[in-house]
């Protein structure tokens, strides 16, 4: 009877690790790819201002392929930023005729993550400096560029300037 006890509480034991283990695992995944968050931080913006959105993923000679020279000419004034080494995955929205832009990178290491940080916080500054949209006023232009921010969640690096960015990382929190 010893022995069943035994066995019968080794087989409970195991089989609690094993789903601890699956729990874990499917904690691991991660909030989702980079571009499934930036089209929630898309779907969330109201009105959506014309742009293209651009995947690191997307196969190269690809229209939507977020190549190296456009990396380079909007994040690395002219040369592909080292941060990018760091990088794994990314996605991104630029209008260029409206101050509305997302992107999302997710990082290999979560070390990595303050250097895309600083990278994306340059291309905040850029922006902010640009502050000439045909069409808009200074006072709209002010409000995205006032609310804009650089964002770490986990391997996650967030760049949003958005007309309501509580809505678009309300949308990124309901993927994960």
């Amino acid at each position: 009877m010893s022995a069943t006890r035994f066995s019968f509480r080794m087989y409970a034991l195991l089989t609690a690790l094993l789903c601890v283990l699956c729990l874990g695992s499917a904690c691991h995944r991660g909030a989702g790819s980079p571009y499934e968050l930036l089209l929630a931080m898309q779907a969330a913006e109201a009105p959506l201002p014309s742009g293209k959105l651009y995947l690191r993923s997307a196969p190269e000679g690809d229209p939507s392929h977020l190549s190296d020279p456009l990396l380079a000419a909007l994040f690395g004034n002219g040369a592909l930023p080292p941060a990018m080494d760091g990088v794994e995955d990314a996605a991104c929205f630029f209008s260029y005729t409206h101050p509305c832009e997302f992107s999302v990178f997710l990082c290999k290491t979560l070390s990595s993550t303050s250097a895309v940080s600083q990278m994306c916080l340059r291309r905040l500054d850029a922006i902010r400096q640009h502050r000439s949209y045909d069409g808009l006023d200074d006072a709209a232009v002010s409000d995205y560029l006032d609310r804009a921010s650089v964002t770490v969640r986990g391997r996650y690096v967030i760049l949003c300037v958005s007309s309501d960015p509580d809505a678009a990382f309300r949308a990124i929190r309901r993927i994960g």
